[in-house]
């Protein structure tokens, strides 16, 4: 048996590898807790299943759309991710302000903590932050974040959650 020759060669290696297997036979038979990085039956033991919403980011300058494939995907995030995070500051910022700020400091005022920032001052801050990145003179610039659902065989537009216009 293999144990036995391990044991006979490497006491300490062969108690520290029995003590090893033990603690993930307990952990995988418990489940309910995750102590190790090492395979646990419960990460893999359940159907994932694919979301039918999907968020979609559509990007327009100069009358073209422009396509992720043309651009490093670094380079894609830096642009897209400002439409996503103007969409979520202001429910971000009544989160912690509530959560956070309000509870340690009980008598504070609320615009002082939460960030103010108007749909024309985004579009022209985000109308010059792709002009400088695809150093391209951008005249006009749509973007819009919207939540797309498939069904059976197509996409259908469930919501807009930020759209923005910049004619220069």
């Amino acid at each position: 048996m293999w144990l036995k020759k391990a044991y006979q060669s490497n006491r300490f290696i062969t108690i520290l590898v029995i003590i090893f297997f033990t603690i993930q036979l307990i952990n995988n038979i418990r489940q309910d807790i995750a102590i190790s990085p090492w395979y646990a039956y419960g990460m893999y033991s359940e159907k994932v299943l694919s979301d039918t919403n999907v968020a979609v980011v559509t990007l327009t300058v100069n009358g073209k759309q422009l396509q992720p494939t043309d651009f490093m995907p670094q380079v894609w995030d830096k642009m897209t991710q400002p439409l996503l995070l103007y969409y979520r500051q202001a429910e971000w910022n009544q989160f912690l302000f509530e959560t956070d700020i309000q509870r340690l400091l009980p008598f504070s005022v609320q615009e002082h903590f939460i960030n103010h920032i108007s749909v024309n001052d985004f579009d022209n801050w985000y109308h010059h932050f792709i002009e400088n990145i695809i150093h391209v003179s951008v005249h006009e610039l749509n973007g819009e974040y919207a939540l797309y659902s498939f069904d059976q065989s197509n996409w259908h537009k469930i919501k807009t959650l930020v759209q923005i216009q910049s004619i220069n």
